[in-house]
């Protein structure tokens, strides 16, 4: 028997998952950690959407830019995901809207990151 979450339900969800963590770090596409470079997002308030078929909490936390430093990754290097942390603690990945590939790994790089928590509960 399956669960029928509320609007409010589901925003609450939301906003506890969305308080455990707002460190955000970048993450290649085989999920290793781009160096120890982080930013912390401010997350917004969630509210319902509703996105392929389903109704869904969504929260977008504040941007954050991270600057990689000079020779942090190899040339190639495909960066995929950024990470939600609590402190040091990876609680969960998400994918990029855009992959980045790194064409000259001696050079640093900044990268713009706008998180997004969506929950749906089931």
């Amino acid at each position: 028997m399956a669960s029928t979450y509320t609007d409010a339900h589901r925003n609450a969800c939301a906003d506890a998952l969305a308080a455990l963590g707002n460190r955000i770090g970048l993450y290649t596409a085989d999920g290793v950690r781009v160096g120890t470079v982080y930013g912390d997002t401010t997350w917004g308030t969630a509210s319902k959407v509703t996105e392929d078929g389903y109704d869904w909490a969504k929260k977008t936390g504040s941007t954050v830019a991270l600057t990689v430093p000079a020779v942090t990754v190899p040339n190639g290097t495909v960066i995929a995901k950024y990470g939600v942390h609590s402190g040091s603690t990876l609680l969960r990945t998400e994918d990029l809207p855009v992959s980045l590939v790194v064409n000259d790994g001696t050079q640093s790089f900044s990268v713009d990151v706008t998180p997004i928590l969506r929950f749906r509960g089931l």
